[in-house]
């Protein structure tokens, strides 16, 4: 299948994602769609030291310091993998997790959503690739 919708989560839209680490093993994680966040995402740092390939650079925001990872990702349900860095920032993690009605364990971000196609209407936000 190479194209998928989820509903609204309240006003949120969020995406299911698979982190694979480097065995080939799938966690799955409820991510944000952040596209006011300039980058590809944000991960908790448990999830950064079990699940990732290799670290990346560090940079400093307006929201704290975000340190990079090298993930292997996909989204099974369209038929979509890739490799891409996300990043720990605890500031944002912590605001993420924090929104009601989520139950949010992350997020993605615009350099994300640019690798795919994605489109929503009043019901549903939907990827394709």
């Amino acid at each position: 299948m190479s194209h998928a919708s989820w509903p609204y989560s309240g006003d949120r839209i969020e995406v299911r994602v698979d982190l694979i680490d480097a065995s080939g093993n799938a966690t799955s994680r409820t991510m944000l769609v952040d596209t006011g966040f300039e980058d590809e995402g944000i991960v908790d740092q448990s999830d950064a030291s079990a699940l990732s390939i290799y670290r990346a650079g560090v940079y400093n925001t307006g929201f704290g310091r975000c340190v990079g990872y090298w993930f292997n990702i996909s989204i099974p349900q369209i038929g979509y993998q890739s490799s891409m860095k996300l990043y720990v920032n605890p500031n944002v993690l912590m605001r993420v997790k924090s929104i009601p009605g989520g139950n949010f364990q992350g997020l993605v971000g615009v350099k994300f959503l640019r690798t795919l196609k994605y489109a929503g209407d009043a019901h549903n936000f939907s990827l394709s690739i």
